[in-house]
């Protein structure tokens, strides 16, 4: 609407001086207006390695990283027997696991199963775990698509420098001149380039480390057992007459508010030992619950497997329709909700399509069901979709109960009824569009701030680990 307007204007005014108010003038003039530079890159914020002082992490695209995450999943992969025997993969069983992985982003483990010749009712270890699938590398399985057969014949720094090619040339005209012209790709091949999606992100480690390890683990070793023998000091704990500085012993951490928190404990910690000497033992209370039952803790696991399967077939449904960079969590997001709610705005009944979603003037927004300023819930049990209309203009900062007509509340919730989720999560949205003493119940839950004291409880373990600790 802007860019339509700033025409109307430059069109009005343009037969009054037409020597200034040119085309190349209007183009100038559109751009500072209307175009974003480009955006200051964020490789200076990559966190660095725990294992080698200095070093950045690896972007998860690299083929070394691939392999690293590959052979960890491998190494540790377990068979059980209908019997509960647990047996390692022989090294034939590795080996042939080991070439199929490099060629597929993941396998299931059916696939799996016909690969090494296993019978149907042999389980993995992982199985048990919710997981149905072991990561391959997606990297390489991405580029093959464009380079064929021919990427097998590739050096490994060759392979390497496609790679950093793909993830560093922005311009997608330079990129696809390189691919002709330094890859010998053919026009058509090369014009894939801009559209290869690689994995975002990055490992817990260095290349530096991942590469110092990686010759351990194609000889089988497992990740744990190699990390201490390369990095015995990582695995130790340095000691200290008080705790220092957390940026000091905790490079890493990017969090404000844990990082305050950890501050704080700190200051606590120090005025202790300085009163009364080093403590013989601290017990950190975590903030989660570590006794769950068997039965129960499997159940989430099962859970969150199954969502994890619900994003990953968001994204490849998106990516369908999608050119470019890789869906962000919020793109996913918006998707499931709208399949939730049956691409349908659950206050006004107004139907939706995927251009609605994606389009550069999307129609419909992620709202919280119970306004976020209130209750600080973030999740996804409080979150919908809304006509934008609605949501800026009716809604705003009241919940369902407050916005809507009392004569439109149950054809309202007789919608909410028909969203496709599982029973639990429909009777927590449907409560939430019921709710009326929004401030009494949503009294002292703060979402995110658990987030952070989980986090935050799980990094003071390592930085209160110059003593000896116990969980509780």
């Amino acid at each position: 609407m802007l860019e339509g307007e700033f025409a109307q204007i430059w069109e009005a005014q343009s037969e009054f001086n037409p020597r200034i108010l040119n085309k190349d003038a209007l183009n100038e003039i559109g751009h500072a207006i209307f175009d974003q530079r480009p955006l200051k890159s964020q490789k200076g914020n990559v966190g660095c390695c725990s294992l080698e002082t200095g070093a950045h992490r690896a972007p998860m695209a690299n083929l070394g990283a691939q392999r690293f995450r590959l052979l960890q999943k491998v190494n540790d992969l377990e068979i059980i027997t209908p019997h509960g025997e647990v047996l390692p993969l022989d090294s034939e069983q590795r080996s042939i696991l080991l070439d199929e992985l490099e060629k597929f982003s993941k396998l299931k483990f059916s696939t799996i199963r016909k690969i090494l010749g296993l019978k149907r009712n042999i389980k993995f270890n992982f199985e048990l775990g919710g997981a149905d699938s072991l990561p391959g590398n997606s990297t390489a399985a991405r580029l093959r698509k464009i380079y064929g057969e021919r990427w097998d014949n590739l050096t490994t720094d060759d392979c390497n420098q496609l790679v950093e090619d793909v993830l560093t040339i922005q311009n997608e005209e330079a990129l696809v001149r390189r691919g002709m012209k330094a890859w010998g790709l053919s026009e058509g091949a090369a014009q894939q380039l801009p559209n290869v999606v690689l994995e975002s992100g990055y490992m817990g480690h260095s290349l530096r480390a991942i590469n110092r390890m990686l010759a351990l683990m194609e000889e089988g070793g497992r990740y744990a057992t190699v990390k201490k023998e390369i990095y015995p000091q990582a695995m130790e704990f340095a000691e200290w007459d008080e705790l220092p500085p957390v940026s000091k012993a905790l490079s890493d951490v990017r969090n404000p508010i844990v990082m305050r928190s950890l501050s704080e404990l700190r200051k606590v910690v120090n005025q202790v030992v300085g009163k009364w000497g080093r403590p013989e033992r601290i017990r950190v209370e975590l903030a989660r619950d570590l006794k769950r039952p068997r039965k129960e803790r499997e159940s989430i696991s099962r859970k969150i497997s199954k969502n994890e399967a619900r994003r990953k077939d968001a994204l490849k449904e998106i990516m369908k329709r999608y050119s470019g960079a890789e869906p962000s969590r919020e793109d996913i997001l918006r998707y499931l909700l709208a399949e939730e709610c049956n691409w349908k705005c659950p206050y006004t009944n107004k139907p939706f399509g995927f251009e609605d979603l994606f389009g550069p003037t999307p129609r419909v927004d992620i709202e919280h069901i119970i306004p976020f300023s209130r209750c600080l819930d973030d999740s996804y049990t409080n979150k919908t979709l809304c006509d934008v209309e609605f949501n800026r203009r009716i809604k705003g900062k009241r919940t369902p109960f407050e916005c809507l007509p009392e004569a439109e509340r149950e054809s309202v919730l007789d919608r909410v009824r028909q969203f496709k989720c599982d029973g639990r999560l429909l009777k927590a949205k449907l409560d939430r569009f019921k709710m009326e003493d929004v401030e009494e119940r949503f009294e002292g839950f703060v979402a995110r701030q658990l987030n952070d004291t989980r986090y935050a409880a799980k990094l003071a373990k390592e930085y209160l680990g110059c003593t000896e600790i116990v969980f509780t």
